[in-house]
């Protein structure tokens, strides 16, 4: 019956507090367990982080007295879990947009048994996923999945109610653990505590939360580490700006992450943690938050490394300008009964006076008729690089007055150990609806508008033929002349690793090489994980059928994602496991002593993992058996560094390009790829 109470959700139209999902979630709450609230931990078959009977830990922060609960890991380590922490105070009433304030403290014994709520985000529109996407592309639900489903059901429906109850008072930290460490932090006397993990969640700055039914880090904990995740504010709640003399400069969800870095920093030892070896690792959304801890003055010599899965601050999607981010915040202004057109401070009064589930629910429509151009979907509501203001509290220090790039380029990046990837089929997600509609005709965008293919700061130097004749170029590089592009043809792969490539790869390739074109960085590693099996967490659950790694698979081999059950029954030595084995080692490795395969790790000799440089270019390839791979789709990135170097240039491009002069020589088929930019560059000057 439960079952069948979820499928009927799942199939509602998902948007604010649906009648549908009401009833559905009410029927659950009123058979699940006594104590089932937020916060709630369904335990997995099997024992896996069960609780124990040991004594209730208890620690000292701060603010005052925690008390945690026990864990058992699936191999057996016990560790703590201290949920639900106020790391900051609610941002409500007029402190709605602004960067956080400091929490207040508490008297007595507080209960950290129980996760705090999630920042408020709305619903997928399943009807609009299920409905309007290709049938063809979904892969049936099979008879073998349904043991599965039935163990994650209550992850899943405690998900669904986590996001009905969410609460703008949701700026709440989780640490995680081992037993010991808390007897070491609790003796203090010099002794070293252990590294800290610091997890910044994906979600498209949307959705997301940082709870055990996303995050378990059960396979994390038993390499030794303290494991830190928390909730941060999303969509216009998080990310809208009004601009300079308005009091809402923006990335307010930004200045959440580094408010709970900060109190990370202070805290950590009482959990047994170092606060001089603090890791920041975070996937999609998350990693463009990670790198922008990394590259923002406020936060600098807080961080020890960092991890970036599937983006960054210099990905096309991830950041706006400032007047951009004003224009999309008055678009949306009378979508929610504020007039578009008053002064900024008086606007954002009405703003927060507006219902929060109103403000996440319509933000969609914040997006202007330029944001429609872009093949991979655009979210209105991103970090934005701020237009400094004098006229603000100590609280709203920027996080970044500069573009990212402009950052890197200058080498003012954190110099700590880096480790950033990708997925092997990024793009599979883009048309499962979650980042814009689905149908058939957005995928024939290219058809309609050529120059879609044609990234913004290449086409500002371009006029509008050079910009078609640059995209026909990148469609003969892609897919050829086939025309429509369709789903069902021999196009469709063709068409994916385009996308997967301005989505997620060429940026990161990008970003590595400005990295590695800086003498003074510091190691670097780069990884393409390529996968496919029954843990595939975003795969298995849009359906995909196609065989590549999606975006957000990678996440199900470090953590366990509770919410996402395998895609058929697995044995203690299936190669899913030997997967997850191998890559959580790789990133504990990398989080405790700054590589992933450092000499007597448990992968060493057999994995030797070398760092990406400007010469070798090498990266990981993670699939069922990890390999050490080199100079990643040469022709493509010559082709767009050909692009680049003549159309938007500068001295990082002038660099890159010398380098990979140097490096190789280019082969036919890159070679006849540039006579394409080079003919479309060569009206550079009449522009």
């Amino acid at each position: 019956m439960r079952l069948l109470v979820l499928l009927g959700v799942l199939c509602a139209t998902l948007h604010g507090t649906s009648p549908a999902l009401l009833v559905a979630t009410r029927s659950w709450q009123r058979q699940r367990p006594r104590g089932a609230g937020a916060g709630f931990d369904p335990s997995r078959a099997g024992g896996t982080g069960h609780r124990s009977s040991a004594p209730r830990p208890e620690v000292t922060v701060e603010q005052g007295r925690l008390l945690g609960r026990t864990r058992v890991s699936s191999k057996g380590t016990k560790y703590y879990a201290f949920s639900g922490i106020p790391y900051a105070a609610p941002p409500v009433g007029d402190l709605r947009f602004k960067a956080p304030r400091p929490a207040a403290p508490w008297a007595g014994l507080r209960d950290a048994r129980r996760e705090g709520k999630i920042c408020p985000q709305p619903f997928f529109n399943l009807t609009r996923i299920l409905g309007t996407r290709a049938p063809r592309t979904m892969e049936p639900l099979h008879g073998e999945e349904l043991p599965g489903l039935v163990r994650a059901r209550p992850w899943l429906l405690q998900a669904l109610s986590n996001i009905l109850s969410a609460s703008e008072d949701c700026l709440f930290i989780n640490v995680y653990t081992p037993q010991d460490a808390v007897a070491r932090g609790a003796a203090g006397g010099g002794k070293k505590g252990l590294p800290v993990l610091f997890w910044i969640y994906g979600g498209a700055f949307v959705l997301g939360e940082g709870g055990l039914a996303f995050y378990d880090p059960d396979p994390l904990i038993d390499h030794g580490m303290v494991v830190v995740t928390f909730n941060y504010r999303l969509g216009p709640l998080g990310f809208l700006s009004l601009g300079r003399g308005s009091g809402v400069p923006g990335n307010a969800g930004v200045k959440d992450q580094r408010a709970a870095l900060r109190w990370v920093r202070q805290n950590i030892a009482a959990f047994g943690g170092d606060p001089t070896r603090i890791t920041v690792y975070g996937e999609s959304a998350g990693a463009v938050s990670a790198h922008l801890l990394l590259l923002s003055p406020s936060t600098r010599g807080l961080l020890r490394g960092g991890i970036m899965s599937s983006g960054s601050a210099v990905h096309s999607w991830a950041t706006a300008p400032a007047e951009l981010a004003g224009r999309r915040a008055r678009q949306f202004a009378p979508v929610v009964k504020c007039k578009g057109n008053l002064p900024a401070r008086e606007l954002a009064r009405c703003l927060r006076r507006v219902n929060p589930r109103d403000l996440v629910r319509w933000q969609e429509l914040a997006l202007l008729p330029e944001d429609q151009r872009y093949i991979t979907g655009r979210v209105p509501f991103v970090p934005v690089i701020e237009d400094p203001d004098d006229d603000l509290d100590e609280f709203e220090e920027p996080i970044l007055t500069e573009s990212p790039l402009a950052v890197v380029s200058a080498g003012m990046q954190a110099k700590v150990p880096t480790m950033m990837g990708f997925n092997s089929g990024e793009s599979l997600v883009v048309f499962s609806g979650l980042t814009r509609d689905p149908s058939l005709e957005t995928l024939r965008l290219i058809d309609r508008d050529i120059t879609s293919l044609v990234p913004d700061d290449v086409l500002l130097s371009m006029s509008r033929a050079e910009a078609e004749e640059l995209g026909r170029s990148v469609r003969r590089l892609y897919i050829g002349n086939e025309n429509p592009v369709s789903f069902y043809d021999s196009s469709r792969p063709k068409f994916f690793e385009m996308l997967t490539g301005f989505f997620i790869y060429l940026d990161t390739l990008k970003l590595a090489r400005y990295l590695a074109a800086d003498p003074t960085s510091a190691p670097l590693y780069v990884y393409r994980f390529q996968f496919v099996g029954a843990l595939n967490s975003l795969r298995n659950l849009l359906r995909i059928q196609d065989k590549e790694a999606c975006h957000g698979d990678e996440l199900n081999y470090v953590w366990r994602v509770n919410v996402s059950p395998a895609s058929r029954p697995l044995s203690p030595t299936a190669t899913e496991y030997k997967v997850r084995e191998t890559f959580s080692t790789m990133i504990a490795n990398f989080i405790k002593t700054g590589t992933p395969s450092p000499p007597g790790s448990p992968l060493d000799p057999q994995i030797s993992w070398p760092p990406f440089t400007a010469m070798e270019q090498a990266y990981m390839s993670i699939d069922k058996e990890p390999s050490v791979e080199r100079d990643f789709r040469h022709d493509i990135i010559a082709f767009w560094d050909a692009v680049f170097a003549e159309r938007v240039g500068g001295p990082i491009w002038t660099r890159i390009a010398a380098m990979e002069a140097e490096r190789r020589s280019l082969g036919n088929n890159s070679q006849s790829n540039l006579v394409d930019v080079q003919r479309v560059t060569a009206k550079k000057n009449k522009v």
